[in-house]
């Protein structure tokens, strides 16, 4: 991808806070099936499917390649915020 072609710094910024509040959105879901997930020792298939819908799976994947590029400690922290806040 050229530079002349490639997305704008404002729309990285704003794919990047999309997908870090539905990151955090998912928080209380992922929460509730806390003891399905520690019983069955993986996340359940219905909260993949909402992992990749919302795309928790893309956070780091680099602008260059259409991702948002955020580093891992930014991730943590929203992810463990509470919604709204």
């Amino acid at each position: 991808m050229s530079l002349t072609n490639s997305p704008s710094v404002e729309t990285h910024k704003a794919y990047a806070s999309r997908t870090l509040d539905s990151a955090r959105e998912l928080g209380p879901k992922i929460r509730a099936a806390a003891d399905e997930i520690e019983q069955g020792r993986r996340l359940p298939m219905h909260l993949v499917r909402e992992m990749q819908r919302t795309g928790m799976f893309r956070m780091a994947m680099p602008r260059s390649w259409g991702g948002p590029e955020l580093d891992f400690l930014t991730q943590m922290r929203r992810c463990r915020s509470r919604p709204g806040k």
